[in-house]
Order: C-alpha cells, then structure tokens, then sequence
C-alpha cells in the first residue's frame, strides 16, 4: 500500500487505484484537513467526533461553505438552522419506524412506482423531501397496507398543510384519556374503529385551522 505522510496524518491507497481516484482521494483529504484546522481554531472537534457519519458530512458541507463560498454570515446560520431542522426530523422519522423510498413502498404494497407517486400526489400516502428523494413515513403501513382509515385522514387535513405537520398530527397529538395514545397508534389498535370517529372530527377541525 502507497504512504505519503501529511503533518501527523497518513493517506494511504491500495494497490491498483486508478489515477482519478487516487487524485479524488487526494483532494478530498486536503479539503478535510483545511476544514479540521479551522474546527481546531474555534474548538468544536470533540462535538465533531460525537457525530454520525451522516451528521458529519453534513457538518463538513456546512464548514465548506464558511471557508471557501464567502456566504453572508446572516445566510450561513439559516443554512445551519435549516439543516438542523432536518437532522432531526429525520432523526424523529427513524424513531418512528424509519422511511421508505417508492420503490420500498411499491414492493411491500404491491402496487407500481407510478402508483405510489400518484397516491402521494393525490393525497393518499405521505411523503416528506428533505433531500432530492421523496421519504414515506413507515408508520402509515400496518403489514403490507396503508393503515386503515389513513386516507380519510388525510383528506381532512388537507392538501395545502405541510407534510411535516401531517406528521406532527399523526404521531404527536394524543386525544384519547383512557389509553396514552397518539393518533397512528389509535388507527393500529385492533379495536381502532372506537377511535376513528373522533380522530376524523379532530383532523377536520386541526385542517381548518391551519388552513386559516
């Protein structure tokens, strides 16, 4: 394996790399470096570490911008705000049971990929985009079906509310005393009909108000 040493720091490459990746690598270890620097400058490299894999590239995206794009200052923190919103949404979402890609939710329902998109596209299914792909919360299936009465829900909701606050409705609001349960766990229930009633009066009145 080719060594060549950078500070305290070693890349490495094996044997038979071809001359673009071996340059790629290259570059990108020279990016990461000037970005670890400057981590060190205003000490935020043990936050850094505790970080995912996915969280810390997204950390380094941001870092990258700071250096070399020259954005306003005021822009980077919406930058930031933004993509700390996502992380934990998504985070939130995994909680939940995860998120499906079309292709995932056309196999466990047995419907196409073109029907999916028409489904979410008319309302039927819930889909949220916090990167270029469309993510189907895994909580609106119970086996390999939409929860039963889901789409009536949704229709009472609303097209113009936010996929995020459909979400927050579904798993954040608790309306049932005698059982501490949100509305996609009540939908679930084996008895789930004693629920459905008020959870459509309750999605009715929350789409108003939203709407207004």
């Amino acid at each position: 394996m080719n060594t060549i040493e950078k500070n305290t720091y070693k890349v490495s490459w094996t044997p038979g790399l071809s001359s673009e990746r071996k340059a790629l690598q290259e570059r990108m270890f020279h990016l990461v470096e000037a970005i670890a620097d400057n981590m060190a400058k205003d000490k935020s490299l043990t936050s850094a570490l505790k970080l995912n894999d996915g969280d810390l590239a997204k950390l380094i995206f941001e870092k990258q911008l700071e250096r070399d794009a020259h954005v306003p200052e005021r822009e980077l923190r919406v930058i930031q705000r933004i993509n700390d919103g996502t992380r934990k949404f998504i985070n939130r979402l995994s909680e939940l049971g995860g998120t499906l890609k079309a292709g995932e939710v056309a196999k466990l329902t047995g419907i196409s990929r073109q029907a999916v998109h028409h489904q979410h596209k008319t309302g039927k299914l819930l889909a949220v985009r916090p990167g270029n792909d469309y993510l189907f919360p895994a909580f609106q299936f119970q086996g390999n079906k939409i929860v039963n009465g889901f789409e009536d829900v949704m229709a009472l909701l609303g097209h113009d509310m936010s996929p995020v606050t459909k979400v927050s409705f579904f798993t954040a609001m608790y309306y049932f005393e005698d059982k501490q349960l949100n509305v996609i766990d009540a939908m679930k229930q084996p008895d789930a009909d004693r629920y459905l009633e008020e959870i459509k009066r309750q999605a009715a009145l929350f789409g108003r108000h939203i709407a207004k």
